[in-house]
């Protein structure tokens, strides 16, 4: 029983086992069956058709097919995936050996065998037919060219076109192998006669019948690389280019490549671009104007400068007077009165070095010399702008102005609706001790003077970049620096991130519409917006100021006159200096001078962050950083923004004015944010709700804060310029008889616990030289001690004032006579 139990399991055994050599055996699979039915179909004099079947297409993972001259049987194999094939590239009237093999997708053992050979002659050589549908390629004539095209001749190889004047004796003929032709450096406004035939190693077909076919007037318009060269090189009013209304038309975009551009050294005529683009136009010039045109006194519009195209002056000497000043620009080097630039764009690379003075992304120079007009008008930079090198010689020309839209918008250019989205990179390497160049940088112009702008955007994309040694910069999203003008509804939105040079003689003003504006005519600035993002650091300067505002860094006048309405900063403000004197404003930065002027009706929505390392001051404002101007003022004017003073020394921060001097007046302005200077190094420190300290007098009227006050440092030093005052209106009223009348404030003061700042609901400290005035104020909020540990830093721990007790807290503490009258408590 047992020994047949294990005869059994051994026979299972062996049947188990012969059943999984024989599954062994079927997964390494067997030999593909050969293709069949192999045929050859001779197609042309160089080309055959071959097919084929098989009886398993679904185990083909690929055919081979190897073919080769019969005589010399040196095979050469193709992949294809399909039972038929074109080969292609045979000898003619060859006779060759054709064969297939099926490939698998496994192991190459199971590929087929070849298949039976088959043999074919390629056909003979035949005469080609006659071309058929000669005709014009309307989109190639021009007036010195003419393009023709043709259906292709069987049995050709290549095609002859013969030409010649309609009055010539002679054909000139040219050869290609393609089925279209464009003849050019054809006389212009021409009659041709044009005929084509088809070549063969037989011989020729018989010709086309022959076309007549003109090229065109000049008057017709610019068509290709050939005319705008030409034109380039012609009369200043474009000539015999001219249509019948007097203008000069673009026809169709134009490929540059290879072709040396040289400036039009004068315009004075009309140039339509028809919406069309100019690509790969490359001009490297050494003389001063590099640009599309030289000087531009005429009208250019509708056309764009678009890939491929750069402009670069190469000169590498520095101008020795005013006649050798450069001026570079993408569409002009200079625009003169009369002048216009309409509905373009420009996204060629702009570079400029040594000697050049004016550098714009479209114009490098806008000025005129008499009463006409210059108009830049809905026109856009998307390039990239550059201006490098160094050593400029300052007693040969004092500043650099660089624009994405004009370097230079001068007497008589109105600027209106255009847009800056192209990168903007000055870099002066000049000696910091003996080149202090003056760089005015903007997103529109570096420069404008007794110029208008209307409407015009620094948008997202439009990046500024300053690098090493600018010593004087002024940078602005929109203007650099400006003198006498007038810019309305203008916004920017590139964020500006600035590094003043690690130079003593540095200076440095910034502002998201306009870096520096000085004296000259009435500035305007009207309904302006700043929506980005701004930082600022000046590492090492000593003596020089910086000024830094969402809209206006600075502002100096002695004379007329100056406006600043209807502004606006969304963005936020950061800015670290380590010596200089700081001003540091969400609307401007600073205002000097004696020239009468206001900002009013602006608001500020962004935080300021201000640092400071050393012994000059800072001057931080939610719409002015300093106000020394007497005779300006600041009404109806809010901010909503937070201000945040990281200070080590002198530090004067205010929710309207950092400091107003020389009585100046701050009207009807309101403060939400709240001001807190969180540590000082035992030097003065003024913080308040309106203004900081009013120095030699300054009136405060009708004013409103309702954020809070916090001083969180050490005990600021007492003395005659050495004090804390930190107050709801104002923290220090400094110097001189000064007046705060009907102001109401809210919010919480704090200072430090030692006492040695005076807090006040109204005023920190009270002036010590008088007469001081507060009268018919409104008292409320809170005054109490900074707290570190405590979450809201001490706000809700410190003492509420009350009807009964709010006559002690209207000011801190006095140093001479103040004269408080009218002031009331009220929820």
């Amino acid at each position: 029983m047992k020994k047949s139990r294990l005869f059994f399991i051994a026979l299972l055994s062996g049947l188990v086992f012969s059943s999984c050599e024989k599954d062994a055996a079927d997964e390494s699979g067997s030999k593909l069956p050969v293709p069949q039915n192999v045929a050859a179909d001779a197609v042309s004099q160089t080309s055959v058709r071959l097919t084929w079947t098989t009886s398993d297409p679904a185990s083909v993972a690929s055919y081979t097919v190897a073919y080769a001259e019969a005589d010399v049987r040196n095979f050469y194999e193709k992949e294809c995936f399909e039972t038929e094939t074109l080969i292609s590239g045979l000898e003619s009237q060859t006779e060759y050996v054709f064969r297939v093999r099926a490939n698998s997708s496994g192991a190459v053992e199971n590929n087929s065998d070849w298949s039976v050979e088959v043999t074919l002659s390629t056909l003979a050589p035949v005469v080609p037919d006659m071309p058929l549908n000669m005709r014009v390629v309307t989109d190639e004539v021009s007036s010195t060219r003419i393009g023709l095209a043709w259906d292709a001749s069987s049995g050709a190889s290549k095609y002859f076109v013969s030409y010649k004047m309609e009055d010539d004796d002679e054909f000139t003929e040219i050869e290609t192998d393609l089925t279209e032709i464009v003849i050019d450096k054809l006389d212009v406004e021409t009659q041709y006669i044009v005929k084509v035939r088809a070549w063969s190693e037989v011989g020729f077909s018989d010709f086309t019948p022959e076309l007549s076919v003109s090229t065109l007037s000049r008057s017709e318009g610019i068509f290709n690389a050939e005319d705008l060269v030409a034109f380039a090189a012609g009369v200043a009013d474009g000539g015999e280019w001219q249509n019948e209304s007097g203008q000069v038309v673009i026809r169709r975009d134009i490929d540059m490549s290879g072709v040396e551009w040289i400036p039009m050294p004068e315009f004075t005529g009309v140039l339509d671009g028809t919406g069309k683009t100019i690509t790969n136009l490359v001009c490297q010039n050494d003389g001063v104007h590099v640009g599309l045109i030289g000087v531009l006194k005429g009208t250019v519009s509708n056309l764009t400068l678009g890939e491929g195209c750069s402009f670069e002056s190469v000169r590498n000497t520095v101008a020795q007077n005013v006649d050798e000043i450069i001026k570079t620009g993408a569409f002009a080097a200079v625009i003169e009165g009369g002048g216009k630039l309409q509905n373009c764009t420009s996204g060629a690379t702009v570079k400029a070095g040594l000697g050049c003075v004016y550098i714009g992304g479209l114009i490098g120079l806008s000025h005129s010399e008499d009463d006409s007009t210059i108009e830049i008008s809905s026109c856009t930079y998307t390039g990239s702008l550059t201006l490098s090198g160094g050593n400029w010689v300052r007693d040969t020309y004092p500043s650099l102005n660089i624009g994405g839209i004009v370097g230079s918008a001068e007497t008589g250019t109105t600027v209106t609706g255009c847009h800056n989205q192209g990168t903007i990179q000055s870099n002066n390497t000049a000696s910091a001790a003996s080149n202090r160049m003056e760089i005015y940088t903007g997103g529109i112009a570096g420069h404008g003077i007794e110029a208008t702008f209307v409407s015009c955007t620094n948008d997202e994309a439009g990046q500024i970049i300053i690098l090493t040694n600018p010593h004087y910069s002024r940078v602005g999203g929109i203007v650099g620096y400006t003198q006498g003008v007038s810019m309305t509804d203008c916004d920017n939105y590139g964020s500006l991130s600035l590094v003043a040079s690690n130079d003593a003689g540095s200076e440095y003003e910034a502002g998201g519409i306009i870096g520096r504006n000085l004296d000259g005519a009435k500035l305007l600035l009207t309904g302006c917006r700043n929506h980005a993002d701004m930082t600022a650091e000046a590492p090492n300067e000593a003596g020089k100021p910086i000024s830094i505002a969402g809209v206006i860094g600075y502002i100096r006048f002695n004379g007329d006159s100056f406006e600043v309405s209807d502004c606006h900063n969304e963005g936020d403000l950061n800015v670290a200096a380590s010596k200089s004197t700081s001003r540091f404003g969400g609307i401007v930065g600073a205002i000097e001078g004696s020239a009468q002027g206001v900002v009013e009706n602006c608001t500020n929505q962004g935080n300021l962050t201000a640092n400071m390392t050393t012994n000059s001051a800072l001057h931080t404002g939610g719409i002015v950083g300093a106000n020394m101007s007497g005779t300006s003022t600041v009404r109806n004017c809010s901010n909503s923004g937070n201000i945040d003073i990281l200070s080590t020394r002198k530090a004067y921060g205010g929710g309207i004015i950092g400091e107003a001097q020389n009585g100046s007046t701050i009207e009807n302005c309101t403060n939400s944010g709240y001001v807190r200077a969180l540590y000082n190094a035992g030097d003065v420190c003024h913080i308040g709700g309106i203004a900081s300290r009013t120095y030699r007098g300054a009136t405060i009227r009708g004013c409103v804060n309702e954020g809070d006050i916090i001083y969180g440092g050490g005990n600021p030093e007492i003395g005659a310029d050495k004090a804390g005052g930190f107050g709801g209106i104002v923290g220090y009223l400094d110097k001189s008889p000064a007046i705060v009348d009907g102001c109401t404030n809210t919010g919480t003061i704090l200072g430090d616990a030692g006492g040695l700042g005076k807090k006040g609901a109204i005023c920190g400290w009270a002036s010590p030289d008088g007469p001081t005035t507060i009268q018919n104020c409104t008292v409320q909020g809170r005054i109490g001690n900074y707290d570190a540990s405590a979450e809201d830093l001490g706000v809700a721990a410190a003492q509420a004032i009350t009807a009964e007790n709010y006559e002690n807290y209207i000011y801190g503490a006095k140093i001479s006579e103040v004269t408080v009258s009218g002031n009331v408590y009220s929820k």
